[in-house]
């Protein structure tokens, strides 16, 4: 079933939720970086599992290493909702490379897809936990409290992405 963007949807499921009960949104804490060098590593862990070794100057490394040795401040990962095709970009996945560019001095850029599989502006597919839900407002919901719970997982083993 094709349905409405829910990346615009998350924004305002998010800023409705907040305006509804009078709480205030914060900004997340993030260290002042004047530019911003990334790369998506979304693939690391699944290549790496496959057999892949990353190298610099002959070595095998730390692909998130090689990337902040070269200057890559920040990391974007894509996090899936509850793709039953791979088990790579689930929250457990994207968890495992928070740390990973953590460790490595690097922030994150949580790209949240609201999807099982791939997405794009012009292809979004609810998640087949949401199937079912017809009423915008409760979708809405569903939504923020995806979001919000995610976030509230990372934040409690201190991975909150910048």
């Amino acid at each position: 079933m094709r349905t409405y963007g829910l990346g615009i949807l998350a924004s305002l499921a998010i800023a409705l939720q907040a305006c509804g009960t009078g709480q205030q949104v914060a900004e997340p804490e993030a260290e002042a970086i004047e530019l911003w060098r990334g790369a998506d590593l979304s693939y690391v862990n699944e290549l790496e599992d496959c057999g892949a070794v990353y190298r610099k100057d002959g070595r095998s490394r730390d692909p998130y290493q090689i990337f902040a040795e070269a200057g890559t401040n920040v990391v974007r990962l894509r996090l899936w909702h509850s793709p039953q095709w791979t088990a790579y970009s689930t929250l457990d996945d994207v968890r495992r490379s928070m740390r990973r560019a953590k460790e490595s001095g690097m922030q994150v850029l949580l790209d949240f897809h609201y999807s099982d599989d791939w997405a794009d502006p012009g292809d979004q597919l609810i998640p087949a936990a949401w199937k079912d839900e017809r009423d915008l407002k409760d979708l809405a919901q569903r939504v923020y409290q995806y979001t919000y719970d995610v976030l509230q997982s990372l934040r409690a083993d201190g991975l909150i992405p910048a």
